[in-house]
């Protein structure tokens, strides 16, 4: 881990420019898109599905297993919410870049940056927004905080 420290992510944050972490931040995007399409493809395959005997559920811990219980209300604790604000807060965190995002943006305009912006949250909150959906649907009540872990590892 100290070596992947010092030799990769350490020249990656003295980069002088942003558009050299274009490639990484394209790989990053590209994982969290392919997990969205597996995803869904698992809600809707029927591999978590409780009545059809789903193929993954004897794999699945009991408490991350589908449940859909109409008679407990899902009342999220305290704790649940705040661990959701601050999730939802960090996404959206990158304001201290905002000046060097926009002296590299090609025709750096106020109107221009601020399109682009626009677009790039509304584009990423749709997609957490989707995967959220994706891993409720999937899960109900017993989606975990990291949905990842809901999923087998078969």
């Amino acid at each position: 881990l100290f070596l992947v420290t010092i030799f990769v992510l350490l020249p990656l944050c003295m980069v002088k420019k942003m558009s050299v972490l274009a490639p990484f931040s394209a790989v990053g995007t590209g994982g969290i898109i392919f997990t969205m399409i597996v995803m869904a493809l698992r809600c809707f395959d029927g591999s978590y599905n409780l009545e059809q005997g789903g193929e993954f559920l004897s794999s699945t811990p009991t408490d991350l297993q589908p449940l859909f219980d109409s008679d407990d209300p899902v009342i999220p604790a305290v704790s649940d919410i705040f661990l959701l604000l601050c999730m939802c807060f960090m996404s959206f965190f990158c304001h201290y870049n905002a000046p060097r995002y926009y002296m590299e943006l090609k025709h750096n305009t106020i109107e221009r940056f601020s399109c682009v912006s626009n677009a790039a949250f509304g584009i990423s909150a749709v997609i957490y927004f989707v995967i959220g959906a994706l891993g409720y649907y999937t899960f109900g009540q017993h989606t975990d905080g990291f949905i990842l872990n809901n999923y087998s590892s078969k």
